[in-house]
């Protein structure tokens, strides 16, 4: 991966640790950060990443979405590839959790 995404992934994951009660799962080569909301809520990830959408106009990928099983997951993938100043709003949106 560029250093350009490199960096933007490393300014996602610090602010998302010193901000949010999310708990960031090790990625690299990728465009998306996977995060566990364990701590925060017990819904299924479909669930949550509507109410993320729907109430904090944050979307995020849930990682169910890649399995057929029907298990309950508790880990959001997100794009970290966009403007910063959109990042930091959704930082910020999630920071209210």
């Amino acid at each position: 991966m560029s250093q350009h995404y490199c960096q933007k992934r490393d300014r996602f994951n610090e602010m998302m640790t010193e901000r949010t009660r999310f708990v960031p799962v090790p990625t690299s080569g990728t465009c998306y950060q996977l995060y566990s909301y364990a701590k925060i809520s017990d819904e299924r990830d479909k669930d949550f990443a509507k109410r993320l959408f729907d109430d904090y106009g944050v979307a995020t990928v849930p990682f169910s979405t890649f399995f057929h099983e029907k298990q309950k997951r508790t880990f959001l993938r997100f794009n970290f590839c966009r403007p910063d100043d959109l990042v930091d709003r959704a930082v910020e949106a999630l920071s209210r959790l």
